[in-house]
């Protein structure tokens, strides 16, 4: 998902997806979410200012991803071997 978020004097924002941070100087960020199936998260986004002063804003997003990778791929990630190295 594409996310943008402006405030008036900031210097750089820094956005909060499921207890990651992201830097973004310029209030644009793009994040996938990739939990299976249908989901609802916290997004929150804090403009930083001058001398350390702050303001955030969070919202609920609900996303479906659905990726099931295929037979093809997954034989030539894992190939013919074992997890134990057999």
């Amino acid at each position: 998902m594409h996310f943008t978020v402006t405030a008036e004097n900031a210097l750089s924002y820094k956005f909060v997806f499921d207890g990651k941070e992201t830097v973004s100087p310029t209030g644009k960020v793009t994040y996938n979410f990739s939990v299976n199936g249908t989901n609802t998260y916290v997004v929150t986004a804090v403009a930083l200012g001058v001398g350390g002063t702050t303001t955030s804003v969070a919202t609920e997003v609900t996303v479906f991803a659905s990726y099931k990778p295929s037979a093809e791929f997954l034989q030539k990630l894992h190939g013919a071997s074992s997890k134990n190295g057999d």
